[in-house]
């Protein structure tokens, strides 16, 4: 799946997952089932609080000043 063209749609890899673990889903079950997972549930947080920011606040503030 590493470096196939097509893959820029998290919940499309993940059907295209499921279907090759024999495990069939659509689009929504797909979204559905993984959104705890990035997003989190209450209690728990999801990956997205992992994600580190590639450009800083400062960075982005000193570029608005520029348009």
């Amino acid at each position: 799946m590493e470096g196939e063209a097509g893959n820029n749609d998290d919940w499309a890899m993940g059907v295209e997952l499921g279907d090759g673990a024999r495990k069939a889903m659509n689009y929504e079950e797909a979204r559905d089932a993984f959104s705890k997972f990035y997003w989190g549930t209450p209690g728990r947080p999801g990956n997205v609080k992992n994600e580190k920011h590639i450009v800083s606040p400062a960075q982005i503030e000193r570029w608005a000043k520029t348009v």
